[in-house]
Protein backbone atom coordinates (compact mmCIF):
# COMPACT_ATOMS: atom_id res chain seq x y z
CA UNK A 1 0.00 0.00 0.00
CA UNK A 2 2.91 2.84 0.98
CA UNK A 3 4.54 1.92 -2.37
CA UNK A 4 1.12 2.60 -4.20
CA UNK A 5 0.76 5.73 -2.51
CA UNK A 6 4.23 7.00 -3.24
CA UNK A 7 3.83 5.74 -6.77
CA UNK A 8 0.54 8.22 -7.11
CA UNK A 9 2.54 10.68 -5.52
CA UNK A 10 5.45 11.22 -7.43
CA UNK A 11 3.32 11.12 -10.91
CA UNK A 12 1.17 13.95 -9.28
CA UNK A 13 4.23 15.73 -8.24
CA UNK A 14 5.41 15.56 -11.81
CA UNK A 15 2.33 16.50 -13.38
CA UNK A 16 2.36 19.29 -11.41
CA UNK A 17 5.54 20.53 -12.04
CA UNK A 18 5.03 19.69 -15.98
CA UNK A 19 2.39 22.26 -15.48
CA UNK A 20 4.19 24.97 -13.97
CA UNK A 21 7.32 24.59 -15.56
CA UNK A 22 10.96 25.26 -14.17
CA UNK A 23 10.88 28.88 -13.71
CA UNK A 24 9.21 29.60 -10.35
CA UNK A 25 7.62 32.44 -8.80
CA UNK A 26 9.46 34.14 -5.67
CA UNK A 27 7.93 34.14 -2.37
CA UNK A 28 9.13 35.14 1.11
CA UNK A 29 9.42 31.90 3.45
CA UNK A 30 9.03 31.56 7.03
CA UNK A 31 12.42 32.47 7.79
CA UNK A 32 11.85 35.58 5.32
CA UNK A 33 14.59 34.39 3.01
CA UNK A 34 13.45 35.06 -0.60
CA UNK A 35 12.83 31.78 -2.20
CA UNK A 36 11.35 29.84 -4.68
CA UNK A 37 7.75 28.82 -5.54
CA UNK A 38 7.30 25.98 -8.46
CA UNK A 39 3.07 25.60 -8.03
CA UNK A 40 2.39 23.65 -5.11
CA UNK A 41 6.36 23.23 -4.48
CA UNK A 42 8.19 25.64 -2.00
CA UNK A 43 12.14 26.06 -2.04
CA UNK A 44 14.15 25.13 0.93
CA UNK A 45 17.42 25.40 -0.49
CA UNK A 46 18.93 25.27 -3.50
CA UNK A 47 22.62 23.97 -4.59
CA UNK A 48 23.85 25.18 -8.63
CA UNK A 49 26.55 22.10 -9.21
CA UNK A 50 29.38 22.62 -11.99
CA UNK A 51 31.08 19.81 -13.24
CA UNK A 52 33.07 20.24 -16.50
CA UNK A 53 31.53 22.40 -18.18
CA UNK A 54 27.86 21.43 -17.50
CA UNK A 55 25.87 22.86 -14.82
CA UNK A 56 22.67 22.08 -13.08
CA UNK A 57 20.98 23.20 -10.19
CA UNK A 58 19.84 20.87 -7.08
CA UNK A 59 17.00 22.43 -4.67
CA UNK A 60 15.27 20.72 -1.89
CA UNK A 61 11.36 21.74 -2.31
CA UNK A 62 8.32 20.43 -0.46
CA UNK A 63 4.65 19.66 -0.90
CA UNK A 64 2.21 22.61 0.55
CA UNK A 65 -0.17 20.60 1.36
CA UNK A 66 1.47 17.23 2.56
CA UNK A 67 5.06 18.88 3.36
CA UNK A 68 6.51 16.14 1.64
CA UNK A 69 10.49 16.99 1.13
CA UNK A 70 11.59 16.31 -2.66
CA UNK A 71 14.64 16.78 -4.50
CA UNK A 72 14.58 18.55 -7.95
CA UNK A 73 17.16 18.36 -10.57
CA UNK A 74 17.14 20.63 -13.42
CA UNK A 75 19.18 21.21 -16.39
CA UNK A 76 18.60 22.85 -19.74
CA UNK A 77 17.93 19.20 -20.84
CA UNK A 78 15.95 17.33 -18.35
CA UNK A 79 14.98 17.09 -14.95
CA UNK A 80 14.28 14.40 -11.98
CA UNK A 81 12.26 14.65 -8.76
CA UNK A 82 12.10 12.02 -5.92
CA UNK A 83 11.11 12.08 -2.60
CA UNK A 84 13.81 12.80 0.01
CA UNK A 85 14.63 10.23 2.95
CA UNK A 86 16.20 10.75 6.48
CA UNK A 87 17.07 7.92 9.04
CA UNK A 88 14.65 7.74 11.84
CA UNK A 89 15.79 6.44 15.53
CA UNK A 90 15.89 3.12 14.33
CA UNK A 91 18.28 3.82 11.54
CA UNK A 92 15.76 2.65 9.03
CA UNK A 93 14.51 4.99 5.85
CA UNK A 94 11.70 6.79 5.83
CA UNK A 95 10.26 9.88 3.56
CA UNK A 96 10.93 13.15 4.83
CA UNK A 97 8.55 15.38 6.25
CA UNK A 98 9.44 19.15 5.89
CA UNK A 99 8.70 20.87 10.16
CA UNK A 100 8.55 17.29 11.19
CA UNK A 101 11.58 15.06 10.40
CA UNK A 102 13.17 17.26 8.79
CA UNK A 103 13.98 20.63 9.17
CA UNK A 104 15.75 22.15 6.29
Amino acid sequence: MKIKNLIIGLLMAGLALSFTGCSGDTIINDKGEKVQLFGQFIEINRTDIHLSGYTFSQYFIYDKTTKIVYVLQDTSCYSGITPYYVLDENGKPEIAIYGENYNG
